[in-house]
């Protein structure tokens, strides 16, 4: 992960923590999955993210920065592996009715990944920004733990061929403060 990355995150995540006290809907958590892409010669690789966000009070709506690790993906037929990891940020919208625990959640982003093709001869390297977008559900199981399924899309992901769509299914476990 590239160091400004890594210093978006901890600025991200540090403004949350320092929000005005009126909103008190900070929460942290991560998942794991399996990202896919638009190729039929590219094997998912296993992917994990961890997300921090923050839902104003008395709204359905949330901020959220993540990194993800779309793993390992293998080319078939050839020694390649392509790897994907990068930043995302998004405006969540994540509506709950009163004493129900489940709740739908959709979301719209941007995300700055690089992207790296390795070989045995070596490795070449690229990044993109782009549009993302996902849809899920979570399930709370207490007051500050819930549990969530997302499948989110990064369009025109740099690839080193045409720059398609990854999707990234993944569960995971939120803590909320």
């Amino acid at each position: 992960m590239k160091m400004n990355h890594f210093i978006a995150l901890i600025l991200t995540i540090s403004a949350l923590g320092f929000s005005s006290p009126s909103y008190a809907g900070g929460y942290i958590g991560g998942g794991l999955g399996l990202s896919s892409f638009d190729y039929d010669d590219i094997d998912d690789g296993n992917a994990y993210k961890v997300f921090a966000g923050y839902k104003f009070a008395d709204s359905s709506i949330a901020l959220e920065a993540s990194y993800i690790d779309m793993g390992e993906a293998d080319v078939e037929g050839v020694p390649l592996e392509l790897l994907i990891d990068g930043l995302n940020a998004s405006l969540v919208f994540n509506p709950t009715a009163p004493n129900q625990p489940v709740s739908f959640l959709g979301r719209i982003g941007m995300y700055s990944f690089d992207t790296e093709l390795k070989g045995p001869g070596g490795s070449i390297t690229d990044d993109s920004t782009g549009l993302s977008w996902g849809l899920g559900i979570d399930f709370a199981a207490s007051e500050h733990f819930s549990f969530r399924g997302e499948i989110e899309g990064f369009l025109g992901v740099e690839d080193f061929a045409d720059d398609e769509m990854v999707t990234l299914i993944s569960v995971g476990l939120q803590y909320n403060f």
